[in-house]
């Protein structure tokens, strides 16, 4: 059983903020994996989708938008070869394919420094190495699935198009990303403190607690679910997920968070 299926049915979504059909407010440390790193309503990206909707692209045509979202990519990882898949299944089929790393060996940089690794993913806002092949956490839910390579590597070409539509939105999604990156994002000193001090482990805004990651811990870490989010916050459905801490927390949030950090090491 999924533990998204425990919590209460979500009526929309705004920033780092889930409401619930009841009224209550919950505060997303998931983000969808990271593919809300930037909020559930980033600026813009539905205006781009909506513009590309309205002349009714959404079928996989061949058009622009596909090199505009090239562009795009370049901004992020200069001098770099791009793949693009409609989904993660097929891009993990590729991999494997092409002789790479299943899914479950692409190394986290939000766990613990990469930089041995062929096939690692990136995610922003933590160092994440240059492996040869990288699989960018995109950030947004609808964006196409890449892999970012040196030019160098001989990998096959992907033979799928993407709907136009969904691509005007992940195109200005990647250069909200790439305008976030150039102010970054810290983590308040007392909240720092707190994890390092814990049992918890940080790595930029990214937060996992390896007691929940070992094998047999799946009913200690529904309870601890459970408790967080009778406390207002979501994690991540999977403690094989980092908890991804969100741009600003309230100082009520903040306090709160910080005490069930430490209720909850152990």
């Amino acid at each position: 059983m999924s533990l998204l299926s425990i919590i209460p049915a979500i009526a929309r979504a705004r920033g780092f903020y889930l409401y619930t059909q009841n009224g209550s407010r919950i505060v997303d440390l998931w983000q969808d994996g990271g593919r809300a790193i930037l909020g559930h309503k980033p600026p813009q990206v539905l205006r781009a989708m909506k513009k590309s909707a309205e002349r009714a692209l959404f079928a996989p045509f061949p058009h622009p938008a596909r090199e505009r979202f090239l562009k795009a990519l370049q901004s992020l990882f200069p001098g770099k070869a791009f793949r693009l898949y409609q989904h993660k299944s097929i891009l993990h089929s590729a991999l494997q394919k092409a002789g790479y790393q299943t899914e479950s060996a692409i190394a986290d940089p939000a766990f613990a420094p990469c930089s041995e690794s062929s096939c690692t993913l990136w995610r922003p806002f933590v160092d994440s190495s240059y492996a040869p092949v990288l699989v960018p956490v995109l950030p947004w839910s609808w964006a196409p699935s890449v892999l970012v390579l040196e030019p160098q590597i001989d990998f096959p070409p992907e033979s799928e198009n993407l709907s136009p539509a969904l691509l005007a939105g992940a195109t200005r999604a990647l250069y909200n990303l790439s305008a976030a990156l150039k102010v970054g994002r810290t983590v308040s000193p007392a909240l720092q403190k707190t994890i390092r001090n814990s049992s918890w482990e940080i790595r930029g805004i990214y937060v996992h607690a390896p007691s929940f990651q070992r094998s047999g811990a799946v009913l200690e870490y529904e309870a601890l679910f459970q408790r967080f989010l009778a406390a207002g916050f979501l994690l991540p459905p999977e403690p094989s997920l980092p908890l991804i801490l969100p741009e600003k927390l309230s100082h009520g949030e903040e306090a709160q968070v910080i005490q069930l950090f430490k209720r909850n090491s152990s």
